[in-house]
């Protein structure tokens, strides 16, 4: 049986439809033909049907492109692009939308990857042919670590394009120096900048060093590299700080100030962030298909939402990327995210915003293309 895929998003461009695929990383425009094909197979379909009404070359490209994947196999696709890395354990910042604020460990567990284990996974990255980008990124704040910049010179030296995140509070001019001298091989520079008025930076990350973050800030932003200001909050924190961040940057090129999907950490945050999320049936994943997230000590973490780790699937040791996804623990993962296998009632991704999201946009795709 074959059914249209889970991980496609109908978007309208200048008044033409467009199907962005998540597992191909492609998209496509939606002609006729295709728009049949989808509506007859929202519910799953044998090959012969699918081939009697569009022919049989035509069935075979659209699994080809996973605009149609076989229903029985829903669980085995992946497309892993992006590897989340986790180089330090510690965060200098305890911001009250980031559950280190809360954790009475934060401070106290003090860890740096080692190099010959960093090595490993980006050598591993680089031989598994859908990696394209790797993100130094978790929990913790990437500038503490004594690594930092040969780090950067290691990932320079491969195909990978590089994502940061930092609160710039430690990007100092022998940081920006190397990322400047790589910044081909920078993909983005995402800066946690809540707001720009320091009584309300500080109450938000309670960090005290607004004016050496914002000449870091600056820094970066002049130096040319791909920086994104990542703006935190909730709706009133929004209206109260966004546009102020929009108009401070707007002098600068290559620097771009976004809203970051503020959420409460799949139900860890109890103040104002609380999100009181319960999905009481799970449909699947984009982030998981796509992202392989790697802890300090190589262990291979469900996703960027497990901040205290409860769901490790494996270690990137146990072999290449390739044997990690093909992995017994990887598979029952898989079928407890999409619902086959049912999860344990406190499974992580019941209380995701990203799986919320997730089924908003699927379910608006199905009605679309119900519509059209």
């Amino acid at each position: 049986m074959i059914k249209v895929s889970p991980y496609l998003l109908i978007s309208n461009e200048n008044g033409e439809m467009f199907i962005e695929n998540f597992l191909s990383k492609s998209k496509r425009r939606l002609d006729n033909n295709l728009l049949g094909m989808l509506k007859f197979c929202l519910s799953a379909r044998t090959f012969d049907e699918a081939a009697e009404g569009f022919g049989k070359e035509y069935v075979e490209q659209c699994l080809n492109e996973k605009l149609l994947l076989f229903a029985d196999k829903m669980h085995l696709y992946t497309n892993i692009h992006m590897v989340d890395i986790e180089t330090v354990t510690s965060c200098n910042y305890k911001c009250a939308f980031c559950p280190v604020a809360y954790d009475e460990r934060a401070g106290r567990d003090n860890r740096i990857m080692d190099m010959d284990l960093f090595k490993q996974i980006t050598d591993k990255a680089v031989r598994h042919p859908s990696v394209r980008e790797v993100s130094l990124h978790f929990y913790g704040e990437p500038t503490l670590d004594t690594f930092f910049c040969d780090r950067i010179n290691i990932i320079s030296g491969t195909r990978l394009r590089l994502h940061i995140s930092t609160n710039a509070s430690y990007l100092d001019a022998e940081r920006l120096e190397a990322l400047a001298q790589n910044k081909g091989s920078i993909q983005s520079l995402n800066i946690n900048l809540p707001s720009i008025e320091e009584s309300e930076y500080e109450r938000l990350t309670s960090s005290g060093c607004f004016s050496g973050v914002m000449q870091n800030i600056e820094s970066a932003c002049l130096s040319g590299l791909p920086v994104k200001i990542l703006v935190n909050g909730t709706k009133k924190e929004l209206v109260r700080n966004l546009d102020a961040v929009k108009d401070y940057f707007a002098k600068y090129q290559n620097t771009e100030v976004i809203v970051n999907n503020t959420h409460d950490c799949c139900g860890l945050l109890k103040n104002e962030y609380k999100q009181e999320l319960y999905l009481d049936t799970l449909i699947g994943c984009e982030q998981f298909i796509g992202n392989l997230t790697i802890g300090v000590s190589g262990e291979i973490i469900m996703c960027s939402n497990d901040y205290y780790k409860k769901t490790v699937i494996g270690n990137i040791a146990d072999g290449e990327i390739i044997d990690i996804i093909n992995s017994d623990a990887y598979i029952r993962m898989s079928k407890k995210i999409m619902n086959i296998e049912p999860p344990d009632e406190d499974f992580l991704c019941h209380k995701c915003w990203n799986a919320s999201a997730y089924r908003y946009l699927l379910n608006m795709f199905n009605r679309t293309i119900k519509s059209l």
